[in-house]
């Protein structure tokens, strides 16, 4: 038998050599032990410049995330802070908002030209899941800033002296000027009274341009309503609806002063969508971000439903996108349509009393006008 012998390849040296070399580097991570043998040989100092720029970029990564924290969370009052806690709205997520939507605004080619060079007002958007059934009623909400600037324009309006012949108009202003001098009230350029607005105001192209010669109104409280009723729909459009103060000597500048930071709108049952203004592009981020936190609060208090009703809540500035801060996953069946109550006077009550024309009967007037006789039966001692 003849045996044949065969030959086995056997490895190159150079080979060997790399496969002993591999063998005693240490494990890294990030490197599979098993290393192809067309692969390309790593240096450990290029495996030691790796590690050290992806630690770095890490590194840099989690002190961006903690600056933007520590400036959102210390850079404002412990109300705004639980403010966000309660209703889980970050506070991180209203600042890019803010500052976002009023980038898209300035950064838009079609708003570029001299009518917009000027402030534009940024509202909350309110969506809710039922509409109220209630009249058209009006809304104050309480901000944390005023929406005016120093240059702005603000008119009174106030009823006129006892004493005083009504159109004597200049003795009537003279005479709300001293009491604004004494109490160090400021900010107040015209006081008209409510005579000479009904005398000089009266058709609709006078009270159009009435509108907008001032920034904002204010209001006696006494006259408010008969003021409102003959300003008409114009005020509400351009949402300048006077803004109700009490004109007692102890609390004017208070009163004032609070209803510089006041933002009026309107609850209706026409839509599913609401406009709450809460300041304008000049304001500040941290300021806008305040007016927010604290209109979410007032909002939850006096909106019909509070913050169960509402679907999400956006940043809206006009002729620009909106963006959401407030995204509510609730079941819409579990909702109750709410119902707004009118507030009645504290004089207005039913009135009873014996009926002189009947005898054993008694009569009783409501508020709304109505007569109710009823009789009443003698009962034998």
């Amino acid at each position: 038998m003849v045996i044949m012998k065969t030959k086995t390849k056997s490895t190159p040296r150079k080979r060997k050599l790399e496969e002993e070399v591999i063998s005693s580097l240490p494990p890294k991570k990030g490197r599979d032990k098993s290393i192809n043998r067309n692969e390309d040989v790593v240096t450990p100092k290029h495996e030691k410049k790796v590690e050290n720029a992806q630690k770095k970029t890490k590194s840099t990564k989690v002190k961006s995330k903690v600056k933007k924290n520590f400036v959102a969370l210390k850079c404002y009052d412990e109300r705004v802070e639980e403010i966000s806690t309660k209703y889980s709205i970050p506070i991180d997520l209203v600042e890019t908002n803010v500052s976002n939507i009023v980038k898209l605004v300035e950064d838009n080619p079609k708003l570029k030209n001299s009518l917009f060079t000027e402030r534009f007002p940024i509202f909350l958007q309110l969506n809710v899941w039922k509409i109220p059934k209630c009249n058209p009623t009006l809304i104050r909400i309480q901000l944390e800033h005023s929406l005016l600037d120093t240059d702005d324009e603000v008119c009174l309006i106030v009823p006129d002296v006892k004493g005083i012949k009504n159109k004597e108009y200049e003795q009537h202003i003279e005479h709300y000027e001293e009491i604004l001098k004494q109490k160090e009230v400021t900010g107040i350029k015209k006081i008209m009274t409510l005579h000479q607005l009904k005398a000089e105001y009266e058709s609709f192209e006078l009270k159009r341009g009435l509108v907008e010669l001032y920034d904002m109104f204010l209001v006696d409280g006494r006259i408010s309503g008969r003021v409102v009723h003959h300003l008409g729909k114009i005020f509400y459009k351009k949402r300048k609806i006077p803004t109700p103060i009490k004109m007692d000597l102890g609390k004017i500048k208070n009163s004032i002063e609070s209803a510089f930071k006041k933002s009026t709108f309107q609850v209706h049952s026409k839509g599913d969508s609401f406009m709450v203004q809460i300041g304008h592009s000049k304001m500040s981020t941290r300021e806008l971000v305040e007016n927010i936190f604290i209109a979410v609060e007032n909002i939850d208090k006096q909106f019909p439903g509070g913050i169960n009703n509402l679907k999400h809540i956006n940043i809206y500035a006009q002729r620009g996108s909106s963006l959401p801060i407030y995204v509510a996953l609730a079941n819409p069946n579990t909702i109750i349509v709410p119902k707004v109550k009118v507030k009645k006077p504290k004089h207005c009550k039913d009135v009873e009393g014996e009926l002189t024309t009947k005898l054993n009967h008694k009569v009783k007037v409501k508020p709304s006008g109505a007569i109710v006789v009823t009789q009443v039966n003698d009962q034998d001692d």
